[in-house]
């Protein structure tokens, strides 16, 4: 997902009264001066890395609409969708676009606006008045501490993030008129010019809100009927009983929380997906520390079943952070011999983080297990690595009577079979250390049957 969110030095949680004045002209319009995409080169990356499909930040919550929409002025010169599904569909990409349903701060909305000095300010929230504002300023308050959580955390690691705008310097309520219908409409029919004009293969919204804060329903009911074949997602919905979207989504963040969420949705019904920002954060760009942080975030949900989407920031000039790329790239190299591991392999059943009947000699070591065929795969991660050589060998035992009738266990994608050391209820292999993948060991163990 390409992203078009992070400014120098505003936070995602920005004074909209501030932050809008600072590119409006005397007139109100917008003076539009980045980020400026350079649709070409961001596709060219996508297909150096071998997405399956990518995304493009339409609409993100300060509403400035990146194609050229007839219902507003706040709006890009250059028809920037336009430029990302031509470019997607001359190298064989599917293309999507990312549209913000939740927050919106296109000063046409003023009049409507909750809170207009806020990011989390609930434009299309039903419910009355009452619920809107209330649901603004709660929210409010609950981001100003977890995004002061999230910088403590990035300042432990050693990024540092400079915020010469605070947001809670100059904060008021607005005097609005509660009309969440007018908006519904504004998005409605934006989705329609992005499905039918542009030719999205999905839309990517954010987010999805159970109790009338987000125009899910609305949205649901007009993608059903109208864009049936558009694959529809909603931020936040993989905890929630979604009644129509081809799969589910959510955020990651920190390799500790990602091997917590992908022990409790691999055993989900329906497809599902997290999203990772592949910076420090969404409005961090700063490369992460941990060189393969990226890489085993996603190894780690794809060898749970699910789907990987990395949100990548653009500068102001339209670049993205060479460091940045330069880690999906490496990751992109590492994944396509080993792909389809990943793709065609299905998640192994079983309770809690432990797979049945697996141990190692480092307790350090996460393990999942999935199923490829008629072979069994377990996949081998130490995320306190941070891609750090191993200079131990790591042992790994097999105990019956959840693995019976091993025939062999392979290394891959070396496809290396391994010496294994049988007892009367146990098979064990040892790795040695340089046969530890820095990303994720992955060893595929074949039975008979």
């Amino acid at each position: 997902m390409f992203q078009i969110e992070a400014r120098p030095g505003w936070s995602w949680q920005r004074n909209f009264d501030r932050f809008n004045a600072s590119i409006t002209g005397p007139d109100g319009a917008l003076r539009f001066t980045g980020p400026l995409p350079q649709m070409a080169d961001w596709v060219a990356f996508s297909k150096r890395i071998g997405c399956d499909y990518h995304t493009f930040e339409a609409k993100w919550h300060d509403g400035i609409c990146y194609w050229n929409t007839p219902l507003t002025a706040w709006k890009t010169p250059v028809d920037y969708c336009r430029q990302f599904a031509d470019e997607s569909r001359a190298v064989g990409i599917p293309h999507g676009f990312y549209y913000s349903v939740v927050f919106d701060h296109n000063p046409d909305f003023d009049a409507i606006q909750p809170v207009r000095c806020a990011t989390s300010s609930f434009l299309g929230m039903r419910g009355g008045k009452r619920a809107a504002l209330k649901k603004s300023l709660g929210f409010t308050q609950f981001i100003r501490l977890l995004f002061w959580l999230m910088e403590r955390e990035l300042k432990r690691a050693g990024i540092r993030v400079e915020r010469p705008r605070p947001f809670f310097d100059a904060f008021r309520l607005n005097a609005f008129t509660y009309d969440p219908d007018r908006y519904c409409r504004y998005v409605l029919a934006q989705l329609d010019e992005l499905c039918g004009r542009y030719g999205a293969f999905t839309i990517w919204t954010d987010w999805f809100g159970p109790d009338g804060e987000a125009l899910s329903d609305e949205v649901m009911d007009f993608m059903q009927q109208r864009y049936p074949q558009v694959v529809l997602t909603f931020n936040t919905s993989i905890t929630r009983d979604v009644r129509w979207a081809h799969y589910v989504s959510w955020e990651a963040h920190g390799l500790p929380s990602t091997w917590q969420q992908v022990n409790a949705y691999r055993r989900l019904l329906r497809p599902w997906e997290l999203i990772t920002p592949a910076a420090a954060n969404w409005d961090a760009p700063q490369p992460k520390l941990n060189p393969v942080e990226n890489a085993q975030t996603a190894a780690l949900i794809m060898a749970a079943g699910g789907k990987a989407l990395f949100g990548i920031a653009a500068q102001m000039d339209g670049s993205l952070r060479p460091e940045v790329m330069g880690q999906l790239e490496d990751f992109g190299d590492w994944l396509r011999p080993r792909r389809t591991l990943f793709v065609d392999a299905t998640p192994m059943q079983y309770g809690g983080r432990a797979v049945p009947g697996v141990s190692a000699d480092d307790p350090g070591i996460v393990m999942l297990g999935a199923e490829l065929g008629n072979d069994r795969l377990l996949h081998l991660l130490d995320l306190r690595a941070a891609g750090r050589p191993r200079h131990q060998p790591l042992r790994v035992e097999f105990s019956e009577p959840h693995w019976t009738s091993i025939e062999q266990i392979i290394l891959e994608p070396s496809n290396r079979s391994l010496a294994v050391a049988r007892r009367a209820t146990t098979t064990a292999v040892e790795l040695p250390a340089d046969g530890v993948d820095a990303i994720d060991t992955i060893l595929r163990v074949v039975c008979r049957r």
